[in-house]
């Protein structure tokens, strides 16, 4: 799901809503995505596409990695009632390798955006433990993050430590084919849209009604090698903690969480910055059965609202 802008909406949960402290006005969603990076430094941003959080028109010193370069993206949506101009020149052009290998950067950059990334990603410890190699120490790895509960991810149950280990140990490259089918069997939409607010009433829908395309993805994935792109991961804010608690806890990552924006329109912000010592580090003063709690809470959301 690519993001424009996020609908109007309360934050959800405990704390107050973020203001500018200097116009006393919400802070903006790029606003909440820069809150605590230090923009006169070197930056990265992964997956701009044609929404870029800092441009480099800005003057900001940013890199920018995506899968296609400038060109390619210009053409994928030339039809597709989207400021074209947006799209600025690609640094990197991923094609599967780690990174950090990709950039050749090491402790090199002081921040680094990826706002609707991670769900998408194969092997999410590798690519938050690539993020964290390429990052200076203190520096800071800002993530937007779909709330499976207000996208069409909804009738998929979160992801758990256990599945997103077994990704990082199979050092997975492709979708598995169970992922696959579920992804195209049971994406759904509110009102027709792809994502809503926790205040959006009106009836569900199936994308597709029959398990046909399903079936259709899950013989071509298995006939070939080529690369199938979908929501691998389903998170909410509780159940994305536990799993970077787990991940730190074993000793993958060694990063901490600077700031926790709940969710507001269909995601959250999380940012992480990188520990300047070693070992691993807790991300948060939840315990374990106080984050299960409060997934289990979250998980009960009115169907069909």
């Amino acid at each position: 799901m690519t993001v424009d802008s996020v609908p109007p909406a309360k934050f959800e949960g405990a704390g107050p809503v973020p203001f500018n402290a200097v116009t006393k006005v919400p802070l903006s969603r790029s606003e909440l995505l820069v809150s605590h990076c230090d923009l006169s430094g070197y930056g990265l941003e992964i997956g701009p596409s044609y929404n870029p959080i800092v441009p480099k028109k800005t003057g900001y010193r940013v890199d920018t990695l995506d899968h296609a370069d400038a060109a390619t993206l210009r053409e994928k949506y030339q039809n597709h009632d989207i400021d074209l101009s947006s799209i600025e020149e690609v640094t990197y052009v991923w094609s599967g390798e780690p990174l950090h290998e990709l950039t050749q950067k090491t402790a090199h950059y002081n921040w680094i955006i990826a706002s609707h990334v991670i769900e998408h990603t194969t092997d999410l410890v590798s690519f938050l433990a690539q993020c964290e190699h390429m990052l200076r120490a203190g520096g800071i790895l800002s993530l937007a993050i779909p709330d499976h509960r207000y996208c069409f991810d909804i009738f998929r149950p979160v992801s758990t430590s256990g599945e997103v280990i077994q990704a990082f140990v199979e050092k997975r490259r492709r979708h598995s084919v169970g992922a696959l089918f579920d992804h195209f069997s049971m994406g759904a939409t509110k009102q027709g849209a792809l994502g809503w607010d926790s205040d959006t009433a009106g009836d569900y829908s199936l994308i597709h009604e029959t398990v046909a395309h399903a079936q259709f993805v899950l013989d071509m994935a298995q006939k070939s090698d080529e690369y199938i792109d979908i929501h691998n991961w389903r998170f909410t804010p509780a159940s994305f903690k536990l799993i970077l608690a787990d991940i730190c806890s074993l000793g993958y990552l060694n990063m901490s969480i600077k700031s926790f924006y709940p969710t507001q329109g269909f995601e959250f912000v999380c940012q992480l910055q990188k520990n300047p010592g070693s070992g691993s580090a807790l991300v948060g003063h939840e315990s374990r059965l106080d984050l299960l709690m409060q997934i289990a809470n979250e998980s009960r959301f009115p169907i069909p609202g």
